[in-house]
């Protein structure tokens, strides 16, 4: 869980602030109600802290990944994560969760019901980190960051997978580069200081699916 920063020679790299998306309003005539799900963990916080994300992924206009989470909170692997992330974020550790858009998860072969997809533990958990992103101005023309996810580099690992971030070759965007593929955040989508039960975790939108070969078996990477 950390940041190694990198030289990289050769690289005109441009950015600025990344701009806040705006959440989607509710006021959009019928509007569709978002997800909510009933946890099995007696605790109240957690639910309280899945319904939140399921409503901000809703209002934001990420139908697709507000579904994949509803689907997957009903499972053991997904349950086990989510549980993870809220224990962590519900102490104000800052970690942020890369929020494919529809098009992106659309594009990547996700279909419902997700959770039918063996891939899709490896694909999520590559899309969380246990860290806040760095902001724009701690990049340098000669900089880049390693980002260690949660999801593990073999079946049997306690190392995260790592993404790469760097500037993207366009102003105000950040590039992620995974082991297969490369994505752009093109803005936030919710914190955790907007949505009080989110604690520390930001939401930020990619425009691509990053994946990593899939695992032989399913596993949660110890903290």
């Amino acid at each position: 869980m950390r940041y190694t920063t990198t030289l990289v020679s050769g690289l005109t790299l441009l950015a600025t602030l990344i701009s806040p998306i705006a959440a989607q309003s509710a006021s959009n005539g019928a509007a569709q109600q978002p997800v909510s799900v009933e946890c099995t963990d007696s605790s109240s916080t957690f639910q309280g802290f899945v319904n939140a994300l399921l409503t901000v992924l809703h209002y934001s206009n990420n139908l697709a990944f507000e579904e994949v989470i509803a689907e997957w909170s009903e499972t053991e692997a997904g349950y086990e994560v989510l549980e993870s992330v809220w224990s962590a974020v519900s102490q104000q550790e800052d970690w942020t969760l890369l929020v494919p858009t529809d098009a992106a998860i659309s594009s990547a072969g996700l279909t419902a019901p997700y959770t039918n997809n063996q891939d899709l533990y490896s694909i999520l958990t590559y899309h969380i980190l246990p860290l806040a992103l760095p902001t724009y101005n701690a990049f340098n023309a000669s900089a880049h960051y390693i980002a260690e996810t949660i999801a593990p580099i073999t079946a049997t690992s306690d190392v995260g997978a790592d993404l790469v971030l760097q500037k993207g070759k366009t102003e105000g965007q950040i590039s992620v580069v995974a082991l297969k593929g490369e994505s752009t955040i093109t803005g936030e989508i919710g914190k955790g200081d907007q949505a009080g039960a989110l604690g520390g975790l930001t939401l930020m939108s990619v425009d691509t699916v990053s994946s990593i070969p899939a695992l032989t078996s399913l596993r949660l990477p110890l903290s």
